[in-house]
């Protein structure tokens, strides 16, 4: 039995400490009130889960009282689940910062009263909580089945403990642990799924362009110069797509918007690109079974048939020890040539030679 207990407790306290780790994090990360509340919240649960532990007597009174903090903690986790899942609500919840003032009170009174009827009190904090909840939040959210099973499995935690003060049978007491952990489980679960939704939403916004889906261009420099310095990298690509005959009312923004997905779609299968310029994308070419020439032209017509602009493809090889600056360089020297010289082509500099449209040599100058 104690053995159970400890691992029960264990894990308990695990998953408080890695949610409170988290919202550390998250707080230095964002400086976001929600989570300090989180961190504070989860902190609150790992010490008060320490102290219940440490006491050998499960049904005095120091054991509700800390009870009591941990009904105040899985309130607060409540508040912050909200909060992170529904990121475009404000709601002040009032049920929620009732039923924390009512589990510290509890807290405080529990000291004094017997331990059946602070057990019950907190019952009738989440019984509270759970029908502020159905009444007011969840018919303009919808319900979520995790926060339902939360509180359930809380509310019978409260119920066999409350039996088992009574009967003074622990066995009552280790079947509500039982149901106390699987509460605060969905708890955790939900937390980490939403916060790790956020941090690797953040991982793509700090490395892609808001406007375009594709690479910012200081990680196109950092991912290029890795591939560059491995050898790994066959050509450099770009693609100058002319503006000038659409009457813009906006900004170049405005139209990357459709274009950086189309861009993106024949791209990701060949390397990697970015936003160069206001109106240019580079792109490094990192795999293809195809010669550079080949390879480009298919390139070109793809875009072409979708974007809605005039398109010029300008390409370089790249050549032992060739510096990313020169190699995008000259890729959109040749880029320019083709737009200023009106032809339907591809340039190569580094084979000094033109491309027709139909990928044959000669062509028009």
């Amino acid at each position: 039995m104690i053995n159970f207990q400890l691992t029960f407790y264990g894990l308990l306290l695990s998953m408080m400490l890695i949610l409170a780790t988290i919202g550390a994090m998250m707080y230095f990360r964002w400086r976001s009130q929600l989570y300090i509340n989180l961190f504070g919240a989860t902190l609150l649960g790992a010490i008060s889960s320490i102290a219940m532990l440490a006491l050998p007597n499960k049904f005095n009174s120091w054991y509700t009282f800390f009870l009591s903090l941990l009904t105040c903690s899985f309130v607060l986790m409540q508040i912050a689940l909200h909060r992170l899942l529904f990121t475009k609500r404000q709601d002040k919840l009032y049920g929620h910062l009732t039923g924390t003032g009512a589990s510290l009170i509890t807290a405080a009174a529990s000291l004094f009263l017997p331990v059946e009827m602070a057990a019950l009190l907190l019952l009738f904090v989440i019984a509270g909580l759970a029908g502020f909840m159905i009444y007011k939040i969840v018919p303009e959210t919808g319900i979520k089945p995790k926060i339902v099973i939360s509180f359930i499995g809380y509310a019978l935690h409260l119920i066999f403990f409350i039996s088992a003060a009574i009967t003074k049978m622990n066995g009552l007491h280790v079947l509500g642990m039982l149901f106390l952990f699987f509460s605060m489980y969905m708890i955790f679960t939900q937390l980490m799924e939403r916060v790790l939704d956020i941090m690797q939403a953040a991982a793509f916004t700090s490395t892609r362009d808001e406007t375009t889906g594709l690479y910012t261009r200081k990680h196109f420099v950092q991912q290029a110069n890795q591939y560059l310095s491995r050898g790994q990298a066959f050509g450099i690509v770009y693609i100058l797509i002319d503006f000038s005959k659409e009457n813009r009312s906006g900004s170049y923004d405005e139209h990357f918007n459709n274009i950086g997905p189309i861009i993106q779609k024949y791209i990701d299968r060949l390397g990697f690109s970015c936003r160069y310029g206001q109106d240019g994308v580079a792109v490094m070419i990192t795999k293809s079974s195809l010669e550079m020439a080949s390879l480009v032209e298919s390139l070109r017509m793809n875009i072409e048939g979708e974007v809605p602009y005039p398109i010029a493809v300008g390409y370089t090889n790249v050549i032992e020890g060739a510096e990313l600056e020169q190699l995008l360089h000259d890729a959109r020297q040749d880029a320019d040539r083709i737009k200023s010289n009106g032809l339907d082509k591809i340039f190569d500099l580094a084979n000094s030679k033109i491309l027709s449209h139909d990928g044959n040599g000669g062509g028009r100058v």
